[in-house]
């Protein structure tokens, strides 16, 4: 019996001690420091959005307000605020997600929407049915708005669309930092009405994955990532999750996708890219068969040789600052293309090469836009590249390249639908607009 309880407390005490294990100021300063030197050395441009001066100032109050000590988790939200300073999707730290679970916290009891206009919160989701689609006033006394303006400021994203839909995706997680109460006092209003009422927290209990980080090694399956159905005879809904040209997968898909519109003799093909976080140069295939011109979707990329870049083995031996001009693409010829109507679904969720895709789409004149502002831009950063710091161990990604839109102009900025409605009208709208011009 004492060698069974001997052998349990064995295989116990790892996961208390990971879920303890504090780390004293002066390491914590230190992995800052470290993500401050990989910033500086490794980004094409880590002050496009903030001055060297205002993110120095930023950077040495953070390092100042460092606690004598914290756990990875209690690390993270101030590591996530100095990355999100550059404000770019792919230079991030990786939340301890394992760190969290190990836990088993409180946390609050629904999924919240931050709207980027007005940063108001919004339940999109709860167990508790009079909360749901309420909008969020105070939580335990604090204002919605400076709960909001918090959680934004851990948010690495180049629009604020992108950084509130990121947040909202995350909302439980980020909101523990703030309050991780056992029960929440929550005023709200639902059909103009103030109501305020007590609720119980949500418990997690999930199992953490080996390796710190539960997102790491999930591999995607690239047939979930499209799909196309029709929609009446003359309209095809092409539904593009997420950009990914992996396997050869997606050639294949976008020509059964052409043929079956070229032998259907489909007039409207709907590009939906809402919620799309973007992925590779998978919308080239895509702009083959409905670009009558040679295109650029990159123009040109850039990119420094430091000694850092260097020491890690990136992009071969030249030095300095780098820049590859892309050559235009040529798509398929006139009898293979698509010659109909194109519109393109877009919202805050469309990221990293969405942006890149829908401005070609504009910039090209091949089709019209519906939709919210997308959360990618058609300038991004990206090539990002996985780091860890050398003392808590986390693991972060800072982008190497800096890739340039069709037309060749440095465009951090939401591309604007040219049909502008809320994400969930986008479809409906889209096909209002091809009845209309059936009318006509």
């Amino acid at each position: 019996m004492k060698k069974l309880l001997y052998l349990l407390l064995l295989l116990v005490l790892p996961a208390i001690s990971y879920s303890q294990q504090y780390f004293p100021k002066a390491v914590l300063a230190a992995d800052l420091d470290t993500i401050y030197l990989h910033l500086r050395e490794i980004h094409p441009d880590m002050l496009t959005f903030i001055s060297k001066k205002d993110f120095e100032k930023e950077f040495d109050n953070t390092k100042t307000s460092l606690p004598d000590s914290l756990t990875r988790l209690g690390f993270y939200r101030y590591a996530a605020h100095v990355m999100a300073l550059v404000k770019d999707c792919h230079t991030h730290i990786k939340y301890p997600l394992d760190e969290f679970y190990r836990l088993n916290p409180w946390i609050f009891p629904a999924n919240v929407r931050i709207d980027d206009k007005d940063s108001t919160l919004i339940v999109r989701a709860s167990r508790y049915p009079e909360l749901v689609n309420s909008t969020i006033l105070s939580i335990n006394g604090r204002s919605a708005e400076s709960i909001a303006r918090e959680l934004l400021s851990y948010a690495p994203a180049e629009t604020p669309g992108l950084r509130a839909n990121n947040i909202s995706n995350s909302f439980q997680y980020l909101f523990y930092f703030i309050d991780s109460s056992e029960v929440y006092d929550i005023e709200y209003m639902v059909d103009g009405q103030v109501c305020r009422q007590s609720f119980n927290a949500d418990k997690v209990n999930r199992q953490p994955q080996a390796g710190g980080n539960s997102n790491d090694g999930k591999k995607n399956d690239p047939s979930k990532n499209f799909s196309f159905s029709k929609l009446n005879p003359q309209t095809v809904l092409f539904t593009m999750r997420r950009f990914d040209i992996t396997n050869g997968y997606y050639q294949s898909f976008t020509d059964s996708l052409f043929a079956f519109i070229k032998e259907e003799k489909i007039e409207n093909l709907i590009i939906d890219i809402r919620d799309n976080p973007g992925g590779d140069d998978a919308a080239i295939p895509l702009l083959n068969y409905i670009c009558p011109v040679n295109y650029h979707l990159t123009s040109r990329v850039e990119f420094y040789r430091t000694p850092l870049v260097k020491r890690y083995g990136i992009e071969g031996d030249d030095h300095g600052h780098l820049k590859i001009r892309i050559k235009k693409l040529k798509p398929f010829c006139f009898s293979k293309r698509f010659k109909g109507n194109v519109f393109v679904l877009t919202n805050r969720g469309s990221a990293s090469a969405s942006g890149p895709f829908a401005h070609t789409i504009k910039y090209y004149k091949l089709g019209k836009i519906v939709g919210e502002k997308t959360g990618g831009c058609p300038s991004s950063f990206g090539d990002s590249r996985p780091f860890t710091l050398p003392h808590t161990n986390m693991r972060f990604n800072v982008a190497f390249k800096e890739f340039f839109p069709a037309g060749g102009k440095r465009l951090f900025e939401s591309i604007i639908p040219d049909y502008e409605v809320p994400s969930e009208q986008a479809l409906d709208k889209a096909l209002e607009i091809i009845e209309a011009k059936k009318k006509k």
